[in-house]
């Protein structure tokens, strides 16, 4: 059970870092304020799931090659989180209410499917 645990402590912790560097929601990217898309559900949910996934792939690359399937394969699935992230922060910031926990969690499930 605590091997199911650990993945959990580091999302946590970058959550609780992402919050705290968001310096007032003052935050921009490409000139765009991203302090509402960044407290938002889904940015939490993605950003959880983006966070296990680079913890499998860490774990997996103690015990395999970068060659092989699971490996990639996670690998695969971060970039495509990560162009999700990006399609999220082109969300305009007065639309921020339709970023619900339900939209994080069915990008999680098109990421993985």
């Amino acid at each position: 059970m605590s091997s199911r645990l650990f993945p959990i402590v580091p999302a946590v912790l970058l959550l609780a870092g992402s919050i705290i560097a968001q310096e007032g929601g003052k935050t921009e990217v490409a000139g765009k304020e991203v302090g509402p898309i960044r407290s938002s559900a889904a940015y939490a949910e993605i950003l959880l799931g983006k966070t296990e996934l680079q913890s499998d792939v860490e774990s997996f690359l103690i015990d395999y090659t970068e060659q092989n399937p699971k490996v990639v394969d996670a690998r695969f699935e971060l970039a495509a989180l990560n162009k999700e992230i990006d399609k999220i922060f082109a969300v305009r910031p007065s639309e921020t209410t339709k970023l619900t926990s339900a939209l994080g969690k069915l990008v999680l499930k098109k990421v993985r499917a």
